[in-house]
C-alpha cells in the first residue's frame, strides 16, 4: 500500500506536465540593490544541456514561471547597476520559492519545496568527503626507497578504490529509491563514470537494465529518455560495430569523410584546444604515428572547437599537423557519437570495425604491435 502512494504522488507530481507549476519570485527588499537583469541557466536531471532565459525586472521585483516535467537545477544570476554580481543555485520543483537578501545583503531563497534539492545535496556531500578520504590517503603514502612507477600504481589503486565506493555506496545506494527522481540522477551520474571508460558506452546493457527497473514514473521522464537515446547510440558504437561515417571539413577548408580510409587501421581521436589531457596525449601519438605511418596506421583528429584559430594555433604549436585534422564546429558529432567528454579515441580496423576504444600511449602501441603482427 505504501508503495502504491508513493508511485501515485510521484505519478501526481511529473506524470503530467500541467501537475509541476514552479514559480520564482523577489525580492522584497526593493531599492537595497537596483537589479538590472537576471539571467538563468537551467538544466533537467540529466545535465546534458542547459538553456538559458532573461528576466527583466520591473521596479526591482521579478516573477518567473515554468511547466515542469521533472526537477530541474536553477542558476540565477542577478546583475545589479553599478555593484557585482551575485548567483543563487538551487534544485526546483512544483511550488512557489521566493528569493530575497538576509541581513548581509546576500540573496537567499526564504521558501519552496527544499526536499529533492536536500538530498541531492547529502548525495554531493558524501561524494565531497570521498575526495577529503582520497586526499588524506595520497598525502599519507611513502615515497621513500620507491619507484616513480611504483608510486603511481599506488597512487591510480587508492583512486580506483574510492572511486568503486563512491559508485557502490552512493550511486548505488540512491538508485535503490527507485519511485523517486534522485534514483534517476544517481543512475545518470552513475553511467557517466568513469570518465575515461563510461559506463553509457561500455556497458550500456547494464544501465539500461537499471533504468528499466525503475518505476514507469521515473524511466518516462524527460532526461530518462535522453538516457535511452544515448544508451541506443552507445550500442551502435561498442567493439566489432562498424564505425558510423562523418563527413567534416579539414585546415583547408575540404570536405572529408572518415569512410575515405578505409584500408588502413584508423584512430579516430576526438580532441579540443582547450583540452589539457587531450593535447598532453599528442607525444604519445606522435610516437606511434612515426613508427606505424608507412604501415597502414593513420590517426584523424576531430576537434570540438568552435573557432578555428585556436583549433590551429593548437595543430601548429603541438606538431600535429602529420596527420589529417577535422573540425565539428555545429557539434554535428557530439550528437552522432553521444561524446560527453574529452578526450575519446576510436580504433578502427581496415573495415571501418571498431576494434579497441579509448587506448592511450603504450595501450596503443602494444595493441598495433600485435596487429601489424597478424
Amino acid at each position: 500500500m505504501k508503495e502504491f502512494l508513493v508511485a501515485m504522488m510521484i505519478f501526481f507530481l511529473f506524470g503530467e506536465a500541467k501537475a509541476q507549476h514552479l514559480v520564482v519570485t523577489g525580492p522584497a527588499g526593493a531599492g537595497v540593490k537596483k537589479l538590472e537583469k537576471i539571467v538563468v541557466f537551467r538544466d533537467g536531471l540529466a545535465q546534458y544541456s542547459s538553456s538559458l532565459d532573461t528576466i527583466w525586472p520591473h521596479q526591482n521585483t521579478f516573477t518567473y514561471e515554468r511547466q515542469l516535467k521533472e526537477p530541474e537545477h536553477y542558476t540565477f544570476k542577478f546583475n545589479f547597476v553599478g555593484g557585482a554580481d551575485e548567483v543563487i543555485e538551487f534544485w526546483g520543483t512544483s511550488g512557489r520559492y521566493h528569493i530575497d537578501f538576509d541581513e548581509n545583503l546576500r540573496m537567499v531563497i526564504r521558501q519552496g519545496d527544499k526536499v529533492f534539492d536536500s538530498k541531492i545535496r547529502k548525495l554531493e556531500k558524501d561524494i565531497a568527503n570521498y575526495n577529503l578520504k582520497l586526499q588524506d590517503l595520497l598525502k599519507n603514502l611513502n615515497y621513500e626507497n620507491q619507484s616513480i612507477e611504483s608510486v603511481e600504481k599506488q597512487i591510480q589503486k587508492i583512486k580506483d578504490s574510492i572511486a568503486d565506493e563512491i559508485d557502490q555506496k552512493i550511486y548505488k545506494k540512491y538508485q535503490s529509491y527507485s519511485s523517486e527522481p534522485i534514483a534517476l540522477y544517481a543512475l545518470i551520474k552513475y553511467a557517466e563514470r568513469p570518465y575515461e571508460k563510461q559506463r553509457v558506452k561500455d556497458k550500456p546493457q547494464e544501465i539500461s537494465t537499471i533504468l528499466e527497473s525503475l518505476s514507469p514514473e521515473i524511466k518516462n521522464l524527460p532526461s530518462a529518455k535522453l538516457l535511452r537515446d544515448k544508451l541506443n547510440t552507445a550500442k551502435n558504437l561498442v567493439v566489432g560495430k562498424m564505425f558510423q561515417d562523418v563527413e567534416l571539413p579539414d585546415t583547408l577548408g575540404v570536405m572529408r569523410r572518415i569512410s575515405s580510409y578505409r584500408g588502413k587501421y584508423v584512430l579516430i581521436d576526438f580532441w579540443a584546444s582547450w583540452c589539457t589531457p587531450c593535447r598532453d596525449e599528442f607525444p604519445n601519438f606522435i610516437k606511434v604515428y612515426n613508427k606505424y605511418m608507412n604501415s597502414g596506421f593513420e590517426i584523424i583528429g576531430i576537434s570540438l572547437d568552435t573557432k578555428e584559430i585556436f583549433w590551429k594555433e593548437a595543430i601548429k604549436k603541438d606538431g600535429i599537423s602529420r596527420w589529417p585534422q577535422l573540425i565539428d564546429q555545429r557539434g554535428i558529432t557530439r550528437e552522432k557519437y553521444a561524446i560527453r567528454f574529452i578526450p575519446e579515441n576510436y580504433l578502427l580496423d581496415p573495415d571501418g570495425k571498431i576494434v579497441a576504444k579509448n587506448l592511450k600511449g603504450e595501450d596503443l602501441l602494444k595493441f598495433l604491435e600485435q596487429k601489424f603482427k597478424e
